[in-house]
């Protein structure tokens, strides 16, 4: 389990990401009461959020579950490419 988030750079870099995507949640909870500018704040969520998936799907290697799943030239990722996980 500590391998999926502390393995390698990619790994420690998307878990540094998430926690820091889960603070500024949390901040934004806390201090909903002075926030101006919601638009700001929601852009900058969806891109941030966005950075973080990507790097999640690098983390897991799902580009080589799929190629694994087409031509069979690398071994699959972590996941197979049909689970609940790749559907979500």
């Amino acid at each position: 389990m500590t391998k999926l988030y502390f393995g390698d750079t990619t790994t420690i870099a998307t878990t540094i990401m998430i926690l820091g995507l889960v603070v500024f949640i949390g901040y934004t909870i806390v201090n909903r009461g002075s926030v101006q500018h919601w638009g700001m704040r929601g852009l900058l969520l969806l891109a941030f959020g966005l950075v973080v998936c990507c790097f999640a799907t690098a983390r897991d290697g799902l580009d080589k579950t799929i190629q694994s799943s087409i031509d069979g030239s690398c071994a699959a990722g972590l996941f197979p490419l049909v689970s609940s996980t790749t559907h979500i």
